[in-house]
């Protein structure tokens, strides 16, 4: 009696989960059973160690023991699997001569026999018909389908359709490449609304290297190291595709001859001269990205920055996979940042979009991740560096002489070049020299500092974005100096630090979130404790004096770049437009 009540108890017990969205029929009898969320087990469901993935459910009057069920499965009523065996290679395959937990009750087992059921195992996107008998241990692949009625004794293959006493293949779902294709893109890793639009011709055509992709920038393009990174990688996916970006003084009709791409630079080359020109001049740009997303209609659009995705999120087009590229912190930067209203504006609307529009997050940094994270938004972001292109040829020859520290990379406020010119006056002319390589809003400032301490540092005109990491390679120490100044600064991480691994230099390092973590993995530089002239120099001093300290950062440096590259970024961006 006593054994009855807790029986019925335990009937009353297996209710629904409002947390995970798990509903079990009050009488359905669970034990030593798992369920990840968003599933039904209805009436007279017998389940036993057994794990029920998301989105999975189970008709009435099936019996389970022993049973893995993956995601999105449909499982219909009276369906058996893991009833256990008898054997069939003794002279009885009664169980009273194999166990004594026998319905007879009779303790006169001589027989060593495991009729225990073996894991069976139901893979994904499984849909299994009334009626059905799986046999225990097998293996039913993602995409099957078992017709009502069949008695099922060895596996079943991926996308499968079988049937019948014992089951056969009648067909396959689709062809093999499609096969191939739909269990590459793990789509049942995915939540329903992220799969809003997906289907087999969707996927198909953006696997086939038919997708079109319209990728957006409000820069030149010529200028821009991460975009023409991005170009080399949709020019390997797709044949179908356009760059847009933001014409300017600097667009030169010979950079453009470099261009080696299908492109489109909106607007006048004239550079704005105040707020009033450069706010018309975004207007223009704005209203001239729209009509290009709605005349071109991509598949995918790349939006580089919060500037174009509200550009894109205005065009109303919803044809498109959104894949966001957050170069930086856009509502902490120094713009943005100087009226906290304003900023905290900006990152409720990125917020929004990311949440509601955007298909994939990318951003340049693990500290970046860490903040939007911490900040609460709703997609995780995905890190792509902005490492260069690996040059496998290049050759990294033994230094003797130590003669060159080089900072190189655009001229605007907070990038400690002041105290690097200042750090130079401590040491004799060319022991080591120092040099500033680059251009930018703060170049007039600089180029005034290094007037008065002209003895041992100069200012080098810059180089094409080709020519980065060769004309590094020239040098013997990197300098990045971004000081944290600013949550963009703090978090996010300069394409500088990547080019002077790949020029195979040891870099002297600003104290932010993202140096700091790059240099306690790989160990290629120094990370200084603040940005001073005196840091500057301690450092510089201590890497021309240890030579077995520089060469081995520099043999780390070059390791780093067999990791650190975009050949290997790159991969993660293609599955990103692909999905």
């Amino acid at each position: 009696m006593r054994i009855a009540i807790e029986k019925i108890i335990g009937l009353l017990k297996n209710q629904s989960s409002k947390e995970s969205n798990v509903k079990i029929h009050r009488l359905a009898y669970i034990t030593n059973s798992k369920f990840d969320g968003n599933n039904y087990i209805d009436r007279w469901c017998k389940i036993r160690n057994s794990h029920i993935g998301e989105y999975s459910y189970i008709g009435f009057g099936s019996d389970f023991n022993n049973v893995e069920v993956g995601r999105y499965c449909s499982i219909s009523s009276d369906v058996k699997i893991g009833l256990g065996k008898h054997p069939t290679h003794f002279f009885s395959s009664s169980p009273i001569f194999y166990s004594n937990n026998n319905p007879f009750n009779i303790k006169q087992k001589f027989i060593d026999f495991n009729d225990q059921p073996s894991r069976t195992t139901i893979k994904n996107d499984v849909w299994i018909g009334a009626n059905v008998i799986i046999m225990d241990g097998l293996t039913i692949n993602t995409g099957a389908v078992i017709a009502a009625g069949s008695v099922v004794t060895k596996n079943v293959g991926a996308y499968e359709v079988v049937g019948g006493v014992p089951a056969k293949v009648i067909k396959n779902r689709f062809d093999n490449k499609t096969i191939e294709k739909l269990l590459e893109s793990k789509w049942w890793e995915k939540t329903p609304d992220k799969l809003k639009g997906f289907s087999v011709e969707y996927l198909n055509k953006r696997i086939l290297n038919d997708m079109r992709i319209l990728n957006i920038v409000s820069s030149n393009i010529v200028q821009d190291p991460r975009v023409l990174k991005q170009i080399e990688t949709i020019k390997g996916v797709t044949n179908d595709y356009k760059i847009v970006g933001m014409n300017n003084s600097q667009a030169t009709n010979k950079r453009l001859e470099n261009l080696d791409c299908n492109y489109r630079l909106l607007g006048s080359k004239v550079d704005p001269k105040n707020i009033l020109s450069k706010l018309i001049k975004r207007i223009r740009f704005a209203t001239g990205v729209i009509r290009e997303i709605k005349a071109y209609k991509p598949d995918v659009i790349h939006a580089n920055d919060f500037d174009v995705l509200l550009m894109v999120y205005l065009s109303n087009y919803k044809k498109a996979n959104i894949v966001y590229d957050a170069h930086e912190i856009y509502a902490k930067n120094a713009f943005i940042n100087k009226v906290p209203l304003i900023s905290k504006f900006v990152e409720s609307i990125e917020k929004h979009i990311v949440k509601h529009r955007v298909n994939a997050f990318v951003t340049v940094s693990h500290a970046a991740k860490e903040y939007y994270q911490s900040k609460g938004y709703k997609k995780e972001a995905n890190v792509i560096t902005n490492a260069p292109i690996l040059n496998d040829s290049r050759e990294f020859k033994e230094i003797e002489n130590f003669k060159e520290i080089v900072y190189q990379g655009q001229i605007v406020m907070d990038r400690g070049y002041e105290e690097f010119i200042i750090a130079s006056s401590a040491f004799k002319q060319n022991a080591p020299s120092f040099i500033i390589r680059g251009f930018g809003p703060h170049e007039e400032v600089i180029k005034e500092l290094i007037s008065y301490n002209s003895e041992n540092i100069r200012l080098d005109k810059p180089v094409e974005v080709k020519e980065l990491v060769d004309k590094l390679a020239e040098s013997n120490v990197g300098v990045v100096l971004t000081k944290p100044v600013s949550i963009n600064f703090e978090y996010t991480v300069s394409n500088k630090i990547f080019e002077c691994i790949h020029a195979g230099l040891p870099v002297i390092l600003s104290p932010v979130k993202e140096h700091i973590y790059l240099n306690e993995k790989y160990k290629f530089g120094i990370v200084l404790k603040e940005v001073t002239p005196l840091e500057i120099e301690k450092a510089v001093r201590k890497l021309r004096d240890n030579h077995d300290l520089f060469n081995h950062l520099r043999q780390n440096a070059i390791k780093a770049s067999k990791i650190l590259n975009w050949q290997i970024e790159s991969e993660r961006l293609v599955e990103l437009y692909k999905f």
